[in-house]
């Protein structure tokens, strides 16, 4: 019913929706757990089931990043966090960008080429190294540039959109030199932190508000009026 009524509020003013999740570390990840997962239908299974009786947009990418795992030497995810690292961002991305292209078979959305390079480093970073009491740990950070050049020079995220903070807690506001692309309002959690840069691209103005959607939000989406 909750995610019905968010979908019929939306589509009576003319908004499209996307849900994402992004999955958890060890549904990608299992074999580095000292136990088995459960066999069976997961909770999350559940859900896409009702995403899918409803006819909803959504990305669970949990499938693709397992058959990117495969061909990738890079790690998906942060190896001392539980979160995905740019480059299983990323991955995600390319989902959504599909059922973005879509949604707006009118627009002229970039098409960019990216550059995959990876550092590491050895400090405290990451939500499970507070978890287990550890101070230093290797981590491996995947760093992902545009390939494509324009005004002469390398490409960057820079050529295609800037960043600012807005007032929301932790909240990002971007906004792109391509005043045709749609508009767009994302709630958030922690995990779209490593989709920004690329979702950024492909819309004139992305706010991203690091809170559930719920009614008494509704008035803000209706105010900004986003596609």
């Amino acid at each position: 019913n909750a995610i019905q009524s968010k979908i019929d509020w939306c589509n009576e003013n003319d908004i499209k929706s996307l849900f994402v999740i992004g999955p958890n570390k060890h549904a990608i990840y299992p074999e580095n757990y000292p136990f088995e997962r459960p066999e069976g239908k997961t909770r999350i299974d559940q859900i896409v089931e009702i995403f899918e009786e409803l006819g909803a947009n959504y990305v669970y990418p949990r499938d693709y990043l397992l058959e990117k795992k495969k061909t990738q030497e890079l790690p998906l995810y942060y190896e001392t966090d539980t979160h995905w690292n740019l480059l299983g961002g990323y991955y995600a991305y390319e989902k959504i960008n599909e059922i973005v292209l879509k949604l707006f078979p009118n627009v002229e959305f970039p098409q960019i080429e990216y550059e995959i390079t990876d550092v590491h480093t050895r400090y405290d970073f990451g939500d499970m190294m507070s978890a287990i009491g550890q101070k230093e740990g290797k981590s491996t950070h995947v760093i992902l540039e545009p390939k494509n050049k324009k005004r002469g020079g390398e490409a960057s995220f820079s050529d295609y959109y800037s960043y600012k903070e807005n007032g929301n807690s932790d909240g990002v506001f971007t906004k792109s030199n391509d005043k045709s692309l749609p508009k767009v309002i994302i709630y958030r959690d922690s995990f779209y932190a490593s989709l920004t840069p690329y979702f950024s691209t492909l819309f004139s103005e992305a706010e991203y508000i690091w809170k559930p959607f719920k009614e008494e939000d509704k008035q803000y989406v209706l105010n900004e009026k986003p596609d």
